[in-house]
């Protein structure tokens, strides 16, 4: 969850944690899937790295909960 996360995550590894996220499932996940989505990381370097992570977030909680 943590490298999902953190904006300073280079976007390949970013993408391959949610992948593994959505692999892994679970309710401890999609509660930290919901957080992630709704308010992104602590550390932001920029907007557009908050936006991608929550949207990335809500793609990999959306796959989990169908």
């Amino acid at each position: 969850m943590k490298a999902a996360g953190d904006a300073a995550t280079p976007a390949a590894e970013r993408m391959a944690a949610f992948t593994a996220l959505r692999e892994i499932g679970g309710r401890p996940v999609v509660a930290e899937l919901q957080k992630l989505a709704q308010t992104g990381t602590v550390a932001v370097p920029a907007a557009e790295t908050l936006a991608a992570i929550r949207r990335e977030a809500a793609v990999t909680l959306a796959a989990l909960e169908l």
